[in-house]
């Protein structure tokens, strides 16, 4: 047995009572370390003849054979008392010396919480309760591979049900996909101060469930994912979550995704450097997803995540040509929130394609800088992406070629998908003049989608609108230049336009404020020059030739309701304009 020389009275030490006299007779007690339980001291190096306990100081109040020695790794509690056994001292966590100091680990400190009601505990449990991939030696240098160490630690988190993985700051190179339990989260130092990168030549997932792992509560926060595309031709990030039980699924917060390829084997083809899948919830807040090669930025087919911030930037072959990507698709699923998202990056395809997703809701975000559509609707399955809702935002049209002739919203059959309070813009911001086709396109089976409100902010080549045939879209109050970018509408419309204030007086010959553009119809005035802005509704008649209201307002002017079968009397008011404008039985606004 290995023992070494006590760091307490160990060689020849005397001891005194509290008043300095000599301690004759006094009794040395030894115990386990922070226990009353008894433990044996020995009298030699060797380590076979035990003290008495307790060991009776000589007259000299010194240790009879003059040493004490303790088993080694072992930690000790002496407690000092007089020969009547009136306590003078008590000494916790004494070690043995060896022949390179005192030995002695973190399990044997005790660490005593300075809070009312706290419990003792020793170092090492506390430190434990934190765990860092640097535990596992990990280290953000840039060269040393750290696959092993954070999964390592991951594993270790794991087995204590779940919490978090530190990463200091630095670049720790991966050359393995990092396999993520349930409920384990990686957090960095910061967005852009603690990155994992891909070695070169992995060609591997970065991010993945680990197997056997159900697909919940696990995350990244604080940190950047560099999928190293210049050397690797598959990385990114792939995450199956759970089908049932308590979200989220998985939490992105503060999360950089950038230069991933496409992920490797993904189940059905999807080329993506996010793909996310699963029934239940997941977050993402703050999470910039740019510059990822060959790829759809995030390609998700979950439901019900809550999506902040979000800054899609450009993604795809060589992230600002394109190369036939979206740069996301939603597939399936439904009841997912954007709520201040950016997608503004030039993705080949569409910036947004919703595929065969529903009940989705849009707010206060904005879609700029497509190649061609801002957002495309599309069925899946026969299913279509309907019912999906927009709020406030921006809404620009394709910018990336010369004369494209996108829309910036194209629905192929689908319904039921509402846009309040978007501000429409055709994008023609370059030299060679670029806009969008439409602001707004149907085709198929698509019908009762609804424009309210918001207005168009820089015109469309073709016009605002072009509805499928037979469609029951609802189109109204949307401001712009002139009724003429608005484009061919159907009856069911309500536009409201703006134009600079003139303040001569109106004729018979001023040029209109604005018209309803119907084919080769004559077009409608809604006001003249002189005054500031107005607006139309017009309503199909109900079939038997009666109209329904049409209204001009707030000009003042007097509105005729007309008997059946006759037009409707709309008269400016000054008087000097008057317009009887009948409805057809097609829904067509005819002038008369």
């Amino acid at each position: 047995m290995t023992v070494n020389l006590s760091a307490l009275a160990g060689a020849g030490q005397q001891f005194l009572d509290n008043n300095g006299n000599v301690l004759t007779g006094g009794k040395l007690w030894s115990y386990q370390a922070g226990t009353t339980t008894p433990q044996t001291t020995y009298t030699t190096a060797a380590g076979n003849v035990a003290h008495t306990n307790p060991i009776i100081l000589d007259a000299a109040g010194r240790v009879a054979t003059g040493e004490i020695w303790l088993t080694a790794g072992e930690n000790y509690k002496f407690v000092l008392m007089t020969s009547t056994d009136v306590t003078l001292a008590t000494w916790d966590n004494i070690t043995g010396i060896n022949g390179t100091g005192i030995t002695s680990n973190a399990e044997s400190v005790v660490y005593d919480p300075p809070f009312t009601g706290a419990v003792p505990t020793n170092v090492e449990e506390k430190l434990a309760q934190y765990i860092s991939a640097a535990d596992f030696g990990a280290v953000g240098d840039g060269v040393v591979d750290n696959a092993t160490a954070i999964n390592a630690a991951a594993t270790a988190v794991s087995a204590l049900g779940g919490g978090v993985v530190t990463l200091g700051a630095g670049t720790f190179i991966v050359g393995a996909t990092i396999q993520m339990p349930d409920n384990v989260v990686l957090q960095g130092a910061g967005q852009l101060a603690t990155i994992i990168k891909l070695k070169n030549a992995t060609n591997a997932n970065i991010i993945q469930k680990k197997a056997g792992a159900v697909g919940l509560g696990a995350g990244l926060f604080d940190l950047t994912i560099d999928g190293n595309d210049a050397s690797n031709t598959s990385g990114g990030i792939y995450w199956a979550g759970a089908s049932t039980g308590r979200g989220p699924s998985f939490t992105f917060e503060r999360v950089t995704v950038t230069k991933c390829a496409p992920i490797a084997s993904p189940p059905s083809g999807e080329i993506a450097a996010i793909l996310t899948t699963g029934s239940t919830w997941g977050v993402a807040r703050d999470l910039d997803v740019n510059q990822n090669q060959d790829a759809v930025g995030w390609w998700h087919k979950g439901s019900d995540w809550q999506i902040d911030n979000l800054y899609l930037g450009p993604n795809g072959a060589d992230y600002n040509s394109g190369a036939g990507t979206h740069s996301m698709i939603i597939q399936g699923g439904a009841g997912n929130l954007f709520n201040s998202c950016y997608f503004g990056g030039n993705g080949g395809l569409s910036q947004v394609f919703l595929w065969g997703s529903q009940r989705n809701l849009f707010v206060n975000c904005i879609n700029d800088n497509s190649w061609e559509q801002a957002y495309r609707f599309d069925a899946l399955a026969g299913t279509g992406a309907n019912n999906n809702r927009f709020l406030g935002g921006q809404i620009r049209g394709a910018s990336g070629k010369t004369n494209l002739g996108f829309p910036a919203v194209l629905v192929i059959d689908s319904t039921g998908n509402v846009f309040s309070d978007v501000e429409w813009s055709g994008n023609a911001h370059t030299s060679s003049g670029n806009v969008a086709d439409y602001g707004f396109e149907e085709t198929g089976t698509s019908t009762g989608n609804y424009i309210v409100g918001g207005n168009v902010a820089a015109p469309f080549g073709t016009g605002f609108v072009s509805l499928a045939s037979g469609s029951t879209t609802f189109v109204t109050a949307v401001f712009g230049y002139d009724i003429s970018s608005v484009g061919t509408l159907n009856a069911r419309t309500k536009v409201q336009v703006y134009a600079n204030y003139d303040d001569s007086v109106p004729s018979v010959s001023s040029v209109p404020l604005g018209r309803f553009n119907q084919g080769t119809a004559t077009s409608v005035w809604v006001g003249a020059k002189g005054y500031s802005y107005g607006w139309l509704q017009a309503i199909q008649d109900d079939g038997t030739g009666n109209l329904k209201p049409l209204y001009l307002q707030p000009l003042g002017g007097s509105v005729v309701l007309p008997t059946a079968g006759n037009g409707l009397t709309v008269t400016s008011p000054d008087g000097l304009i008057t317009k009887t404008i009948s409805i057809n039985n097609s829904g067509n606004i005819v002038a008369v």
